[in-house]
């Protein structure tokens, strides 16, 4: 779940990059990839579970910087929804 925050609200235009591409790229296919990727030969550079938990951290402060800005603090809304 924390690359899909990160790609969405990079997608959103409300940060300007991800943390992390290397993670970005190989945890964005999910667990409900699709037929073809099956067979892909190709080998990816997994990461360790500690850095996969610090990236982890590093997403929940992004989120909460965003949703706190958009609010600004103090309660007044900053963006709208459509």
């Amino acid at each position: 779940p924390a690359t899909f925050y990160t790609n969405k609200l990079r997608v959103a235009g409300l940060i300007d990059a991800g943390i992390n591409a290397h993670f970005e790229e190989i945890f964005e296919v999910g667990v409900d990839e699709m037929r073809w990727d099956d067979i892909s030969t190709l080998q990816k550079d997994w990461p360790c579970v500690s850095e996969v938990h610090e990236y982890r951290q590093q997403v929940y402060q992004l989120v909460s910087k965003v949703i706190a800005d958009a609010f600004g603090g103090d309660g007044n809304k900053r963006i709208s929804i459509s």
